[in-house]
């Protein structure tokens, strides 16, 4: 089985939600987490630690370095 791990926490679900389209589109799956109640309550979010991005460990490299492309 392989590890999963969280490669970026953002304040909102929305945001988190756009990364994780971004990544999907290269072919790395990815998923949204985080104790906001699905995007109902943001606040709870970012009390939290705010909502996190998680790929499989194996592909955390490619999905960071895809993220900072599109972050420019």
């Amino acid at each position: 089985m392989s590890e999963v791990v969280c490669i970026k926490t953002f304040p909102y679900r929305p945001e988190a939600e756009l990364a994780k389209s971004a990544l999907e589109s290269y072919g790395i799956k990815a998923v949204v987490t985080g104790d906001d109640c699905a995007g109902l309550h943001p606040a709870v979010g970012v009390g939290s630690g705010g909502v996190g991005l998680l790929v499989l460990h194996g592909r955390a490299a490619e999905a960071l370095e895809i993220l900072e492309r599109e972050d420019d």
